[in-house]
């Protein structure tokens, strides 16, 4: 994959610049619809004197197309001068105790985010103030779990008069499944009881 590189994105003579004062990098939508429990993982850095009223750097997504949502960011939490950026964890815009702080090195970051939508979208914005203030993103990853899908039941959902003492239920999947461990327990709608036991 391609890094992304942000520096000095902010400065008065950007005319150019139709997001000043933020560099905006917005990513092609991912079909995600066979999916299910996505993780977005990358790689970043950020190195220069980082000023805590105006270097930033946050990862957004919108599923589905819909209104765009900050998971993760970066800012400087100095009082006094300036310093690096450290991540937010709980998003408030305040200093975290713990919270990774950024360098030359590229770290790894990884978040989960369970969800049923069809479609996802990245976005990552920054801000940064001098061409020594550098921002770099790598090995954007979108991953997640492709679980089989129930396409038919017997007897049919919603049979009434089932013997209860048949022998026989069949599930087919759209794939082929392998029984691992655990195991099926059959119960009322209600979830009031266990019908004919714990099938192993």
């Amino acid at each position: 994959t391609s890094a992304f590189l942000l520096t000095d994105v902010n400065e008065a003579n950007l005319a150019t610049n139709p997001n000043d004062p933020e560099g905006i990098l917005v990513l092609n939508t991912v079909d995600i619809s066979d999916f299910r429990d996505i993780t977005i993982s990358f790689k970043v850095a950020a190195t220069g004197d980082l000023e805590p009223t105006e270097d930033y750097l946050l990862f957004d997504y919108a599923l589905d197309a819909d209104i765009n949502t900050t998971y993760t960011l970066f800012k400087s939490f100095q009082t006094n001068g300036s310093g690096d950026l450290e991540e937010d964890t709980d998003l408030n815009l305040l200093a975290d105790n713990g919270g990774t702080t950024l360098g030359s090195d590229m770290l790894t970051f990884s978040f989960s985010l369970p969800t049923n939508a069809d479609a996802i979208q990245l976005r990552i914005r920054g801000s940064n103030t001098v061409a020594a203030e550098r921002f770099i993103v790598d090995s954007l990853t979108i991953s997640g779990v492709n679980y089989p899908e129930l396409q038919t039941v017997f007897p049919a959902n919603g049979t009434a008069s089932v013997s209860p003492n048949a022998e026989t239920l069949k599930l087919s999947f759209d794939e082929p499944v392998t029984f691992g461990t655990g195991n099926i327990v059959l119960q009322q709608d209600d979830g009031s009881g266990v019908l004919n036991g714990t099938f192993a």
